[in-house]
C-alpha cells in the first residue's frame, strides 16, 4: 500500500497509523451549502482525487457529515464495521498462531 510520503508522519502521529483501510475521511460543511452543493462536491472530489488519493486506494474510506442524524448513523457504522473488521482479522491471526503452536 503506497501513501504519499508527506502524510504518513502526520498520520502515524495523530491516529497509529499503520493501515489504510483502518481509516475513514469525514467531509463537514456541507449545511452550510444549502443551494450550492456542486461546490462542496468539487472539493470533495479534489481530495479524493488529489490529498487523500493515495489512502482511499489502499482502502481508507470517506462519507459526509451534514448534520443529519443519518448521516451521523453513517459515520458510526464505518466505524463499528471498521472495528469489527480489525477484530475478526487479529482473531483468524490469533487462531493461525495457535495451530502452528500445535
Amino acid at each position: 500500500m503506497r501513501v504519499q510520503p508527506e502524510l504518513t508522519p502526520f498520520l502515524k502521529t495523530v491516529c497509529g497509523y499503520d493501515d489504510p483501510r483502518r481509516l475513514f475521511f469525514v467531509t463537514t460543511y456541507w449545511d452550510y451549502l444549502d443551494v450550492d452543493q456542486n461546490k462542496g462536491s468539487v472539493k470533495e472530489q479534489e481530495l479524493r482525487n488529489g490529498l487523500w488519493k493515495s489512502l482511499l486506494d489502499s482502502g481508507a474510506q470517506m462519507t459526509r457529515f451534514d448534520k443529519s442524524t443519518g448521516a451521523a448513523g453513517e459515520i458510526v457504522r464505518l466505524a463499528l464495521a471498521t472495528w469489527e473488521q480489525r477484530r475478526l482479522n487479529e482473531q483468524r491471526r490469533l487462531e493461525g498462531e495457535e495451530k502452528r503452536l500445535k
